[in-house]
């Protein structure tokens, strides 16, 4: 069957129907050779025929769905251009000599080898000292802590951010709370609020 030839397993509705076409395509040049209207040799129609397809495959980009591959590309888009500069150290945030974070959209806490939030600067220094060593910073996570209007608004812009949260939770990269939302509790700067909590290597899951 030439189409299971060209199309791959398990893709997409949009790409198993331009697979058919081209197979179509292929099954057309086949029959043409076989009449000598060509002058290719047998299978070269089909080999034409799937170049084709590959190509098209190939500027498309995936054999998925687009649209629930770019979903889930969101957030770990977002942390990647975003999380340097945007995401507030949160062991740092009482301290009047931390740079202010500008257009901030949420706090960060490293995460110790151990698994130890660190929470403040206390913490800090009985964990690391004046600074960090190299191999703690490889040892080390940094969980996120969005803020859930940013996640709504950029992160989610033009998708229904209630199904992409649905989905982060569902993949491990949301921690859920003790009432099973999406979001948690938690208190920064003597502040409580809402964050979708985002644990850094959970994004590379996705």
């Amino acid at each position: 069957d030439t189409n299971n030839k060209l199309c791959p397993t398990n893709a997409h509705g949009q790409v198993k129907r331009v697979s058919e076409f081209f197979s179509l395509v292929a099954v057309g040049g086949e029959l043409a050779t076989a009449a000598g209207v060509t002058g290719w040799a047998d299978g070269e129609a089909t080999e034409a025929a799937k170049t084709c397809f590959d190509d098209w495959l190939s500027s498309r980009g995936t054999a998925g769905d687009i649209e629930h591959d770019k979903m889930l590309s969101l957030l770990p888009d977002f942390i990647q251009i975003n999380g340097d500069s945007r995401f507030a150290w949160g062991h740092r945030v009482m301290d009047d000599h931390t740079p202010k974070t500008l257009n901030r959209a949420g706090f960060k806490r490293i995460i110790t080898k151990a698994g130890k939030s660190i929470k403040n600067n206390t913490d800090w220094h009985k964990e690391y000292g004046d600074k960090m060593h190299p191999d703690e910073i490889d040892d080390a996570k940094i969980e996120y802590f969005l803020f859930p209007n940013v996640f709504k608004d950029e992160v989610c812009k033009g998708y229904d951010s209630r199904v992409v949260a649905s989905k982060m939770t569902e993949l491990g990269v949301f921690e859920k709370d003790n009432e099973g939302k999406n979001s948690v509790k938690e208190r920064f700067a003597g502040n409580q609020g809402r964050y979708y909590k985002i644990v850094s290597d959970k994004l590379s899951t996705i």
